[in-house]
């Protein structure tokens, strides 16, 4: 197990993929950012939420990261099963759940550095362009920042278990791509429907949970539900890649 887990990590760490996502993402997120500020500039009455510490707490829930980082982990996790390297492995005794363990080790480290990378790139921005803000940045901010990682880490785990059953490059990233859109506009309309008996079916997906804890300060009921439905998201989504590639042929 060791020693699969070390060799994920050098192929991390030589994987071409991970710093041009990292990179593109960080330059997105600055992009944007400067874009806001353009924006602002044509307006007579500055916008006191404009800040380096706003833009660091709403970097993860704004962000494009669940897209770079669904297109990474595509490549990432496919690149054995289309190069064949993980029939070599599987060979030389390795079990099947040691290796799927060991690449989704791998893919939780790189989860936390893409969102990092988002988190710091957005806080220099925003203090570079309008200061740091005024407010205090405190453990319920960083109660606040870890709970959106948890939930970032529940997007990993479901993109990890979409490439790990399709094994194809391009249709694991279309996948991780299409899919939370697809279901964001999808529960959207289930809501509408719904409205009138006032089940909202969105509360539970990954996107509205990150967005309600998106603020410098956030209910500790929003807080919870995030903590709570992305532990069942993570497990939820290791167990069924697992069941559903624990037995194929390579």
């Amino acid at each position: 197990m060791f020693k699969l887990t070390v060799f994920e990590f050098r192929k991390l760490l030589q994987s071409k993929s991970l710093y041009i996502c990292s990179g593109l993402l960080a330059v997105l997120s600055a992009f944007s950012i400067y874009t806001t500020k353009l924006m602002q500039d044509g307006v007579d009455v500055a916008d006191p939420t404009l800040c380096g510490l706003n833009n660091l707490m709403e970097a993860l829930p704004t962000s494009m990261i669940t897209t770079f980082l669904g297109i990474f982990i595509a490549l990432f996790v496919c690149e054995d099963y289309t190069s064949g390297t993980i029939r070599n492995v599987l060979t030389r005794g390795f079990s099947r759940f040691s290796v799927y363990l060991s690449k989704y080790i791998a893919v939780l480290a790189a989860t936390v550095l893409m969102s990092v990378i988002c988190c710091a790139t957005c806080f220099i921005a925003g203090t570079i362009i309008w200061g740091a803000g005024d407010a205090a940045f405190g453990s319920e901010q960083v109660k606040i920042l870890l709970c959106q990682l948890v939930v970032i880490v529940a997007y990993a785990s479901l993109f990890f278990a979409l490439s790990s059953v399709l094994q194809k490059t391009g249709g694991a990233i279309a996948l991780c791509i299409v899919l939370p859109m697809v279901l964001t506009v999808v529960l959207k309309l289930a809501d509408t429907a719904l409205a009138e008996r006032e089940i909202e079916l969105s509360h539970y997906w990954l996107s509205k949970l990150i967005k309600g804890i998106g603020s410098i300060t956030v209910e500790k009921d929003a807080l919870k539900d995030a903590l709570l439905y992305s532990a069942i998201y993570i497990p939820v989504s290791l167990a069924a890649g697992w069941l559903a590639t624990m037995k194929r042929e390579y």
